[in-house]
């Protein structure tokens, strides 16, 4: 998967975010992922019970913002639950200053997972370009 963005400057990151910000571009989201991201809130807002506590984060916001990860990122073949774990311990992985091993393996074993989700799409995507990956703004 290479190495996680949130540690790059300068030049590079310029470089690396030129590449895919056309997908992620405030006009992109407008005009193409603003549909599919309201399709998700409404269905996990219809999902909540009526009834009882809510979780806003675990209830909503994760699976919402995993969900429109999925699309976003081709990873479509990802259950929002992993996608989430998955976020988390990259997260965990980088801001893990002291070395703690027990961090270090979960983040591995997050970045395995990532890859083989990679892995696993490259046949869909060599036999056709997948507009839900490089939509045109």
């Amino acid at each position: 998967m290479g190495h996680n963005f949130m540690r790059k400057d300068g030049a590079t990151h310029i470089a690396e975010r030129s590449v895919f910000f056309p997908a992620v571009s405030p006009r992109a989201v407008k005009s193409h992922w603003m549909t599919q991201f309201q399709t998700h809130a409404d269905r996990l807002i219809d999902a909540l019970p009526r009834s009882g506590l809510v979780d806003f984060v675990s209830d909503f916001a994760l699976p919402l913002s995993a969900e429109c990860l999925r699309p976003i990122t081709g990873l479509t073949n990802m259950r929002y639950q992993d996608m989430n774990a998955w976020s988390q311990g990259m997260i965990d992985g980088i801001e893990n200053y002291i070395g703690d091993p027990s961090v270090v393996a979960r983040c591995h074993a997050a970045t395995a997972g990532i890859d083989a989700a990679i892995d696993d799409r490259l046949p869909a995507k060599e036999r056709r370009r997948d507009r839900r990956m490089c939509p045109r703004p």
